[in-house]
């Protein structure tokens, strides 16, 4: 099938840096047989402990949800420092760095601008890609007893998604839109 399809085999989560130890195991596992392996991680671990996976993967993918501090820090409640750091100094291994279009929240013109800035004439970069806004977390806000600020939000036209790609050419980032 991996022969077949040119595929592998994907390592996310919930954060698949939670599960260090196994998603080493299943790494090595993998490519004892051949297997591609990829990650989807926040990268949010210091790189001298995430180093060891790095080593052992084919691709990395991640997101860059907010490149301000405090508006990562406000919207995530984590800091945003540890996973530009990482970003950084992955040099070696193609890496797609993805932001998913929440509106007046990270699909702002500063934000995108600045983390394409960021991304700019990174060697490795394969992709950043633009994620519509998707709007099924109705759920998960009620199940959390919270209000959900974005119930009205809809996904982005594709007039909109094009507006953004658009704002971000003259970056030389390679950009994809939509899923």
């Amino acid at each position: 099938l991996y022969d077949a399809s040119g595929g592998g085999v994907t390592l996310s989560g919930g954060e698949v840096l939670c599960h260090l130890d196994s998603a080493l195991d299943i790494a090595d596992a993998c490519r004892r047989e051949g297997i591609s392996v990829a990650i989807e991680s926040n990268l949010s671990l210091p790189y001298e402990k995430i180093r060891p996976l790095l080593e052992r993967v084919d691709l990395i993918m991640t997101d860059i949800k907010l490149f301000d501090p405090a508006l990562h820090k406000k919207y995530t409640g984590l800091s945003n420092k540890t996973t530009l750091d990482n970003i950084g100094r992955i040099t070696d291994k193609p890496l797609i760095v993805r932001t998913p279009l929440i509106p007046r929240v990270t699909a702002t013109e500063q934000n995108l601008r600045a983390i394409a800035a960021f991304l700019q004439g990174k060697p490795n970069l394969v992709y950043y890609q633009l994620l519509n806004f998707n709007p099924l977390g109705e759920s998960k806000y009620r199940g959390l007893d919270k209000e959900n600020e974005f119930a009205e939000d809809k996904p982005f036209t594709d007039g909109q998604m094009k507006a953004f790609g658009d704002m971000l050419s003259d970056y030389g980032t390679p950009l994809r839109l939509g899923e």
